[in-house]
């Protein structure tokens, strides 16, 4: 699914319109949020972070990283009680997958990471969103 298609997904799972989310996001008329909506428009980090503010979710539910609206990548800090550092985290580590996923150029993969690749492209959504969890866990600190 595409940050489009989970943007009018949301959007119609709390029942607004186009031009209702457009008001939400400060836009006089639906144009911008039709444009969006049919992939047909690049969201820069801030514009994907607009529209979850207005659809009332995650930037990363939206991005596909999350399989619920409101789940949150767990950290260090939320075991902490620090929601400021918490949130920091949380942008840093958005800003930097966005650029890894979106920003970045494309590399030659070795014929391991292509069978990988692959073996994970057949994964229910089930299963991607356990072994993102393991991921996540597992991924060292220096990484973000």
């Amino acid at each position: 699914m595409t940050i489009g298609q989970r943007i009018k997904q949301r959007r119609k799972e709390l029942g607004l319109t186009q031009t209702e989310l457009a008001h939400r996001l400060g836009n006089k008329s639906k144009v911008s949020v039709c444009t969006v909506e049919n992939d047909k428009e690049d969201l820069t980090t801030d514009r994907i972070r607009k529209y979850a503010k207005a659809l009332d979710c995650e930037p990363a539910y939206l991005m596909g990283w999350t399989g619920t609206p409101y789940q949150k990548q767990l950290n260090l800090f939320d075991l902490t009680g620090d929601s400021n550092a918490a949130e920091q985290v949380r942008d840093k580590q958005f800003k930097h997958r966005f650029k890894l996923e979106h920003e970045s150029k494309p590399i030659e993969i070795t014929n391991e990471e292509y069978i990988i690749i692959e073996c994970y492209r057949k994964l229910t959504d089930a299963e991607k969103e356990m072994e993102s969890e393991v991921m996540i866990y597992e991924t060292p600190q220096w990484f973000w």
